[in-house]
């Protein structure tokens, strides 16, 4: 059995290498790192066509989200909003299904990071990349968000060749407006600068990521897990019922509870289960060490699952072993 969680870290950006920008991948972990260390168990979680229930996207929304999430002072000139889960189409294959993955994709482009920064060095940052990529297309966008009209452009065209000709927006598009203007002649005008010179405009602190990542930026939003279910499928249709292990772990000991019908096939496998995972008891319910998981349902074709496990959202519900007793009749007469 492997189980795969999501790997944050921040890297320099390529345009603005003062600033960070979030990437992920995916990393195996143990089952140790996931019930003694509360490793997010991703690859579990959204197995199959089954998205994330746990509510992670929303745990890190609500983290993200938080005023200690943000620097202070860029906040303050508008440069730190709230973040809001970004939508999904069935239609678009460009899409990830999944809300975790499409959140952090999502927060990859459109979110900076920085671990102390204030509002005139990032101006400084936006005016020194404006001038790395100063062209004629950005001049132009320059020049339109200052001048609000098309004699409002002529005149500022004017002042500084005397001898210009243009009449028309069709004049204006053959003008090479980066020999005409610099970067120098915005400088009063910072919202715009910092506008064209950053491509997002939404900054945290890169120490926001701990609220929702281990030392080792695993995905994380609990101390330990303790509770799971393991699930065996069928033999063949229709000969054996399910059956289903509720899992409660205990530091390194796990308890393993089935749940069974009075199906005779059912309850045998079951024996079978304890007898060779339980040490040789034979008892339904036996524990086991957590080392012995991975072995256990490898071994055994099972499947885990965590249908407990939630961090937001609705109350906790805990699921339960069940079982029906068998009944059996001895024939009389009288």
């Amino acid at each position: 059995m492997r189980i795969h969680t999501q790997r944050l870290r921040l890297e320099p950006d390529k345009e603005v290498p003062a600033l960070k920008r979030l990437r992920f991948s995916p990393l195996e972990v143990t089952v140790e790192d996931v019930f003694l260390k509360g490793v997010h168990p991703h690859s579990v979680v959204r197995a199959g066509n089954q998205y994330d229930h746990t509510g992670m996207a929303d745990t890190i929304l609500a983290k993200l989200n938080e005023e200690t999430a943000y620097l202070a002072e860029l906040k303050a000139h508008h440069l730190g909003h709230e973040i809001a889960a970004p939508g999904y189409s069935a239609y678009s294959s460009m899409e990830m299904p999944d809300p975790l993955e499409r959140l952090l994709k999502h927060l990859s482009a459109n979110l900076y990071f920085a671990d102390d920064l204030g509002y005139e060095p990032l101006l400084a940052v936006a005016i020194a990349r404006l001038r790395r990529i100063w062209a004629g297309s950005t001049a132009r966008n320059m020049l339109a968000n200052v001048a609000p009209d098309f004699a409002s452009m002529r005149e500022m065209l004017k002042r500084k060749a005397a001898d210009i000709k243009v009449s028309s927006y069709a004049d204006l598009d053959n003008v090479d407006l980066s020999r005409l203007f610099t970067v120098d002649d915005f400088l009063t005008h910072e919202q715009l600068l910092l506008n064209m010179g950053l491509e997002t405009h939404n900054f945290r602190r890169s120490d926001a990521l701990r609220a929702f990542t281990d030392d080792q930026g695993r995905l994380k939003a609990t101390a330990s897990i303790s509770r799971c279910q393991v699930s065996w499928g069928y033999d063949r249709a229709g000969e054996m019922p399910v059956v289903t292990y509720q899992c409660i772990v205990t530091g390194r000991q796990v308890r393993w509870m089935p749940s069974m019908s009075d199906n005779p096939r059912q309850r045998e496998k079951t024996r079978d289960v304890a007898r060779r995972w339980g040490k040789g008891s034979g008892r339904f319910c036996f524990t086991a060490d957590l080392a012995d998981m991975p072995k256990t349902i490898e071994e055994l074709r099972m499947r885990l699952s965590f249908p407990d496990l939630k961090y937001t959202g609705e109350e906790k519900t805990e699921s339960e072993a069940t079982a029906q007793v068998r009944q059996k009749g001895v024939l009389t007469w009288k």
